[in-house]
């Protein structure tokens, strides 16, 4: 499934980086309805996204299948804490 380019963009900025970044990847979670997007370097964090206001981040420290069980038991990341630092 291709990644719609405004989830795109909102995981980047959640992520920090552009979404040009080459080190940014992503695929389709089909099990979740949502993109699994993540900074493929040492240190990257990583987002499940289903729209611009619902998501879960995490560190690169939470293995893939933790943070998709959290998803799916629907924890989500405050969205405010984008205006909070900015982004």
């Amino acid at each position: 499934m291709k990644i719609d380019q405004n989830i795109l963009a909102a995981a980047a900025r959640i992520l920090g980086t552009s979404p040009g970044s080459t080190a940014l990847a992503h695929r389709y979670l089909d099990e979740a309805d949502a993109f699994y997007v993540y900074v493929g370097v040492r240190g990257g964090g990583a987002v499940i996204i289903r729209s611009e206001t619902e998501f879960l981040f995490a560190t690169s420290a939470v293995p893939l299948q933790d943070h998709i069980e959290a998803f799916l038991a629907g924890r989500r990341t405050d969205p405010a804490i984008l205006d909070r630092h900015g982004r």
